[in-house]
């Protein structure tokens, strides 16, 4: 899975990390973690 899945559609790839790891973790609490202000490739300044 890649950064830029994730970014794209964070409940599939939370999903899929779930199923991965035995589906025991709380997907909600993960979903709430991805944080699109904070994907850098949208900061012009990393750009440069």
């Amino acid at each position: 899975m890649s950064y830029n899945d994730l970014m794209k559609d964070p409940a599939t790839a939370v999903e899929a990390v779930n199923r991965f790891l035995g589906g025991a973790l709380d997907g909600d609490a993960m979903r709430k973690t991805v944080d699109p202000s904070l994907y850098r490739q949208r900061c012009p300044q990393a750009q440069a």
